[in-house]
């Protein structure tokens, strides 16, 4: 019997110095996750912002932290539809790296940049209406078309990547849980609110995540190493707060196009910015264009011969300006985008 509680008591011991141990070495990669619930399907941009919206994240490399969505549904501060007479009116259309949601901190490159006019005392005005996802490409020019225009803008500036693409993914908020599936399948989006369904009725098995950091690290582990299994799913589910489509459902989602075909959406979208007394201007901070790559020359020249104004500065992000263990930048990168953006933007501001 001494023998018995001697080695449940060394079992103890082992587990709890392994608790310990994981929760200070690994705490970012296995705390507690929060999804900001904000999101709502949209029929011409696949989802947007729900606006009036107040909510919270937390992530990998990311610390909790409030969010908050305007009355026009962008996670900004409130602005009128119409700028005030004089001032020069720049607004950003991008994803999560052009956003402020997705970071370690509060101030990203757009509020970085109106400090540095501010203090130059420049009547510019920076908005930012960027919505995170990747592959929203597509969707961010319908957005200009038919409402950044209203904002009576006179820069726009589009965070630009290739291959330019068109998601076709819906996000909804159930529960406590974002669902993100297949616009227009009821099937896609049905699966994800059953996976929320047995998680919330299945609370015996989700308390030992909730308690133990070495039940995660072993859950992360069967997450990394399993092919979408159904246990694989309700996992990734549980551990993000976020229920996503299946890679066969994704991949029949995304759209790539080719880049004769992203230059006339571009061309499309610029005249019709320019019928509004608007430019457009691209940017990507990590491109930088390339003369020995065919690739770079390629866009290079499509690029030149459509007569578009872009911004490709080549930025060099280290883990120092990232939001590790999350890739997406923290202030210090953000700082850096606006130091090389106000250069090119003083430009088009006139005093």
């Amino acid at each position: 019997m001494n023998r018995t509680f001697k080695y449940i008591g060394i079992s103890l011991l082992f587990f709890f110095i392994v608790e310990v141990f994981l929760r200070f070495s690994f705490h970012e990669q296995l705390k507690d996750r929060i999804y900001p619930l904000i999101y709502q399907p949209d029929s011409l941009i696949d989802y947007r912002f729900i606006p009036n919206t107040h909510s919270k994240i937390s992530g990998a490399g990311i610390s909790l932290k409030d969010v908050y969505i305007n009355s026009k549904g962008y996670s900004f501060k409130e602005f009128k539809s119409k700028k005030q007479l004089g001032v020069y009116r720049i607004i950003i259309v991008g994803a999560s790296s052009s956003g402020n949601i997705y970071m370690n901190g509060r101030q990203n490159y757009s509020d970085k940049l109106q400090k540095s006019f501010d203090k130059m005392g420049c009547k510019v005005e920076i908005i930012n209406c960027s919505i995170d996802g990747s592959g929203r490409q597509k969707a961010n020019l319908d957005l200009i078309n038919t409402e950044i225009l209203q904002f009576d803008p006179d820069l726009i500036i589009l965070e630009f990547s290739l291959p330019f693409m068109s998601k076709n993914l819906s996000r909804a908020v159930y529960k406590d849980y974002v669902i993100e599936y297949e616009a227009n399948s009821e099937r896609s989006r049905e699966f994800g609110i059953q996976i929320v369904d047995y998680l919330n009725t299945h609370k015996y098995l989700t308390c030992f995540y909730d308690a133990s950091y070495l039940v995660r690290l072993l859950c992360k582990y069967y997450i990394e190493n399993n092919d979408n299994d159904i246990i694989m799913r309700r996992m990734e589910a549980y551990k993000t707060k976020i229920i996503r489509p299946d890679p066969i459902g994704v991949k029949r989602a995304y759209v790539c196009y080719p880049i004769s075909t992203t230059m006339k959406l571009l061309k499309e979208t610029r005249d019709n910015v320019a019928v509004h007394n608007c430019k457009l201007l691209l940017m990507n901070s990590v491109i930088k264009l390339d003369k020995n790559n065919p690739v770079d020359n390629e866009l290079k020249d499509s690029l030149d011969k459509n007569r578009f104004e872009y911004f490709f500065p080549g930025l060099e992000f280290k883990d120092i300006h990232k939001s590790l263990p999350d890739h997406h930048l923290n202030e210090k990168g953000h700082e850096m985008i606006a130091k090389a953006l106000y250069i090119r933007l003083k430009n088009y501001v006139t005093h």
